[in-house]
């Protein structure tokens, strides 16, 4: 794996978020994906969100499986912002609870369905805009704090709960 075989995969997994890009825009909704994680060239998890004639809007999933893009349920209810997936049955997906009083929300994939991950502390007013994966049960999230003047945080996941962690300023 050189550099020409890593422009080559970096290439191909563009192609394939142009392509969820069409297929969402084809089914007629207002709709956009804003992140995707491919940890292989036949797998794929693309995140965003669609926006409702009633102005109510919901998280899209859609998972790629080297041939076409197919919509997943969710969980819902959360904004979602990031998606890192380890390996096909391996994904977590991490937000922001705005029903709440904020903190990080994550959702988890199983190689099936999405679930409920779990949500950070109350309160603290945290904004996940970005999680990621290095392997599977661990994750980080980092964000901004809505309540201390939007100063960056990050959360870790340990395999239970999310963790806030305080050598970020």
């Amino acid at each position: 794996g050189g550099p020409r075989s890593r422009r080559a995969m970096a290439r191909k997994r563009l192609a394939v978020v142009a392509a969820a890009v069409a297929a969402a825009a084809v089914r007629g909704a207002a709709a956009d994906l804003a992140d995707v994680s491919c940890p292989a060239a036949t797998f794929c998890m693309a995140l965003g969100g669609r926006l409702h004639p009633d102005g109510s809007g919901t998280t899209l999933m859609e998972r790629w499986d080297g041939q076409q893009w197919r919509r997943l349920a969710t969980p819902g209810g959360r904004e979602m912002e990031s998606v890192s997936c380890t390996g096909p049955a391996s994904c977590v997906a991490a937000g922001s609870d705005t029903a709440g009083d904020f903190g990080v929300w994550s959702e988890a994939w199983d190689g099936s369905t999405w679930g409920i991950q779990a949500s950070g502390d109350a309160g603290t007013g945290e904004l996940a805009d970005a999680v990621s994966c290095p392997a599977s049960g661990s994750c980080i999230v980092v964000g901004s704090s809505f309540f201390y003047d939007l100063a960056p945080t990050a959360e870790q996941w340990d395999g239970a709960h999310w963790g806030r962690d305080e050598a970020v300023s």
